[in-house]
């Protein structure tokens, strides 16, 4: 079977994409909460990684809370298309897996390598129920295609998953010793050279030079490379990463950063399905959480079914289910969270998980690696990490929850 060609990846994923909203496994209600004593909240909605993004701030001044809503669509923005998004062809991760080599050095934006070292230790930490190394096998089920599938001939899905090793990523410092990944910078400029560019030789494959290396190129630039630089390599050139199940709720926890900075105390940041709260409500009691059921929104057409609530402050909410994106083939339905160890989508019984963690990130990735465990291993897995709780849904409706999960 013939391998895909890299370069041509980026132009086949932007033209299959259909931006869409999916929908939102939670809705938040906030009955009590509506202004502060003084002020009224102040929201700013857009649409970012593929689905609707709302944020809103409350009891600050209208003018500032408008400035800061502003930064945090940049920064989504900012991790959506420059760092994380498969489909823009400039973004880190396309250049990534396009050339299968990136230069990172510390003048800048830490956080690509930053959520890489988290992907791969939610890896570790899941027995590889989430994997960031799926992106040939999601390109090739073309679940966001318009329309979506076909389902991949057996052979493909085979082929595609003898290039989902992680191992074969590598990290190095300076001119190339290996790293670990306890050891990443703590910050970082991305910057890539190929074989296409300017000095570059004739005929070579993508290749990156340090300015301190003994085959640079006279007078080229330090941020390259060098002795204060980091290198990314996928060794296996078939390997393609990709971050989808990790990055909202990444972005969502660098929004909260910023609005912690700037001195906020009460906000929502609601990204498509990740409810990150910040604080309480302006009384100091707590946001209360409507969990959708989202198998009969979809049924319904979209209609809003809340089937429970909790209450909570200061914590992330995130519910991942089977029918957020799906097709339908010979009466089989078909969805996109795929089990790293069979190529397919998860059978795993569950068609919904919700995870309540102090942080968006690993929230996001536990959710999808409970919905491949399964409940009896996914509930053992949550239940080993402090602080972190599950509400499980089966195919069959039966609901079963770690014992700290919130009481409705």
């Amino acid at each position: 079977m013939k391998m895909l060609n890299k370069k041509c990846i980026n132009s086949a994923f932007r033209f299959a994409v259909k931006p869409c909203c999916t929908l939102l496994s939670l809705l938040l209600l906030l009955t009590g909460c509506a202004a502060g004593r003084d002020t009224a909240p102040v929201s700013r909605t857009g649409l970012y990684f593929d689905t609707a993004v709302e944020i809103t701030i409350y009891g600050m001044e209208e003018a500032r809370a408008n400035e800061l809503l502003s930064e945090c669509m940049d920064l989504a923005a900012h991790y959506d298309r420059d760092l994380f998004s498969a489909y823009v062809p400039t973004s880190l991760l396309s250049s990534l897996n396009r050339d299968c080599v990136l230069s990172v050095t510390h003048a800048s934006d830490p956080d690509f390598l930053r959520l890489l070292e988290m992907s791969l230790d939610l890896e570790r930490e899941t027995d590889g129920a989430f994997s960031p190394c799926l992106g040939g096998l999601s390109m090739i089920w073309n679940f966001t295609g318009d329309p979506p599938g076909p389902v991949p001939p057996a052979d493909e899905i085979r082929q595609a998953l003898t290039h989902t090793d992680s191992s074969t990523i590598r990290i190095a410092e300076g001119a190339g010793q290996l790293l670990s990944f306890d050891a990443l910078p703590e910050a970082g400029d991305f910057t890539f050279m190929t074989a296409d560019d300017p000095g570059a030789a004739a005929g070579s494959d993508p290749v990156f030079t340090a300015a301190d290396d003994p085959g640079a190129a006279a007078g080229s630039d330090p941020a390259a490379g060098g002795d204060d630089g980091f290198l990314i390599t996928l060794t296996d050139v078939g390997l393609m990463l990709d971050l989808g199940g990790i990055a909202k709720g990444f972005a969502a926890d660098r929004i909260k950063d910023r609005l912690l900075e700037a001195g906020v105390t009460s906000a929502i940041i609601n990204l498509g399905g990740n409810v990150l709260l910040v604080g309480s409500k302006p009384d100091g009691s707590d946001f209360r959480v409507g969990i959708r059921d989202l198998e009969s929104a979809a049924d319904a057409g979209g209609t809003e079914h809340i089937t429970r609530t909790v209450t909570l402050s200061d914590r992330s909410v995130v519910t991942s289910g089977t029918y957020e994106r799906y097709f339908e083939e010979d009466g089989v339905r078909y969805h996109h969270i795929l089990d790293p160890a069979t190529g397919y989508p998860a059978d795993s019984g569950l068609v919904s998980v919700t995870i309540i963690s102090a942080d968006s990130a690993t929230g996001d990735a536990l959710a999808t690696a409970c919905l491949v465990l399964g409940q009896q291993k996914g509930q053992a897995l949550i239940e080993r990490l402090p602080g972190t709780e599950a509400l499980f849904i089966a195919a069959d409706g039966t609901e079963t929850r770690t014992a700290g999960f919130p009481a409705e």
